[in-house]
């Protein structure tokens, strides 16, 4: 019993939920099946693939390949609006993770040399971004118009740029050495399918664990956060406290859809229905339009939001 307790108070802390039932981030149980999948693997590369029909998505998340494959459901392309291009650096919170447990090896050993590992990020940080305007710089010669290409720009969880840019290009930009990786930026799309599997929340409840101080990032369609059972508010004294609308570009992630608040709701729901986690705190980040579709490159922005909401880059 104290080793569950434990286990649920380390990572806990981590607990993000990305709700895209079609495809997106994660994609789970029996939700997503014969639609493209995304999602980041421990070295922060971008891994999409195309789930067989009737197979749910966890059987094979361990074993998906560090590519993209160009079949989309039920043998159809799938649409894409450009392309992501991943340079060779590691993101800036996978190297924040690495100096954080290099410290802590440190301090089993008894030591304590300086320099700190505030200090040890800020440099490494400095060296990145010096890089990544680098990297910038030689695609624009690559690319003709390339400051209007560029659609979005990514450090935190993903090291890259997506880009407005022909298939042609992209086969180009693949070939420079500072690029790891071309990926299609996919649309992606919510599916209404129920999935409810049983997890078994009532035993952690038995062990006091209800969501309390643990804030829940929702990547979806927005969230009604005027709903009762939601908290009826949206700031920072609400039960969804921030959020971003990567859809229309504004801070007011209302739901459109109904998708999203349908997760948020399984979440952590505090009142007539009560959620898993009922006591958490919710953010909020759209990235699915009021048809349920959006784009990979969104919501690799979202995470990027979700890791560092205040954008102070404290990890």
């Amino acid at each position: 019993m104290e080793k569950i307790k434990r286990f649920i108070k380390k990572y806990i802390k981590f607990l993000f939920v990305f709700c895209l039932a079609g495809a997106g981030i994660f994609c789970f149980w029996n939700s997503c099946r014969g639609q493209v999948q995304t999602f980041f693997d421990d070295k922060g590369n971008l891994i999409s693939k195309i789930l067989s029909t009737g197979e749910p998505a966890y059987q094979r998340f361990e074993n998906a390949p560090l590519s993209i494959e160009k079949i989309g459901a039920e043998g159809e392309e799938p649409k894409s609006q450009g392309y992501i291009v991943q340079f060779q650096e590691k993101p800036l919170i996978n190297k924040w993770q690495e100096f954080q447990e290099a410290e802590k090896v440190k301090k089993k050993r008894g030591l304590f040399a300086l320099p700190t590992i505030n200090s040890q990020f800020q440099l490494y940080q400095s060296s990145f971004n010096s890089k990544f305007l680098s990297n910038k710089s030689s695609l624009s010669g690559a690319v003709s118009n390339f400051d209007q290409k560029i659609q979005k720009e990514f450090k935190n969880v993903f090291n890259g740029i997506a880009l407005d840019i022909s298939a042609k290009e992209a086969e180009e930009i693949k070939k420079l050495n500072f690029v790891k990786n071309v990926y299609p930026n996919y649309e992606v799309k919510a599916l209404l399918t129920d999935s409810v599997p049983l997890i078994n929340a009532d035993d952690v409840w038995g062990l006091g664990y209800n969501g309390t101080g643990i804030t829940i990032a929702i990547l979806d369609t927005g969230i009604d956060y005027t709903h009762p059972d939601l908290g009826g508010c949206f700031g920072p004294e609400c039960k969804v406290i921030g959020g971003y609308d990567f859809v229309n570009l504004d801070s007011d992630p209302m739901d459109d859809h109904g998708h999203g608040t349908h997760c948020a709701g399984i979440a952590a729901a505090n009142g007539t229905l009560k959620g898993v986690a009922e006591d958490a705190l919710l953010l909020a980040y759209k990235v699915l339009d009021s048809g349920g579709s959006g784009w990979d490159a969104d919501i690799i922005a979202a995470v990027e939001r979700a890791v560092d909401p205040n954008q102070d880059e404290d990890y």
